[in-house]
């Protein structure tokens, strides 16, 4: 089998999603690393009131909601597997 690499951009907000993602990659012997990108709550507020309907098709999204999304947050553990953590900024 061909040695490539593929990237999964998604939000996989809590460890139960993630968990069935790396079930799934697993059964077919691959091989999950994940990468987090630890962003401070205040930068990631900043950057969704900056970009809010900026393009005509976006997706509002408001502080509250955001605020809620980041909240509950389930960042990933060792438990899960390689984690490579980059700091956002």
């Amino acid at each position: 089998m061909q040695n490539i690499d593929i990237v999964l951009d998604y939000s996989f907000w809590s460890r139960e999603m993630r968990n069935e993602y790396i079930s799934l990659l697993k059964k077919y012997d691959i091989e999950p690393k994940m990468y987090y990108i630890k962003t401070p709550k205040e930068v990631c507020m900043e950057r969704i009131r900056k970009r809010n309907g900026n393009h005509q098709n976006d997706i509002i999204l408001t502080e509250q909601t955001a605020s809620t999304y980041y909240d509950h947050f389930q960042p990933p553990t060792d438990e899960e597997g390689e984690v490579i953590v980059v700091e956002g900024y």
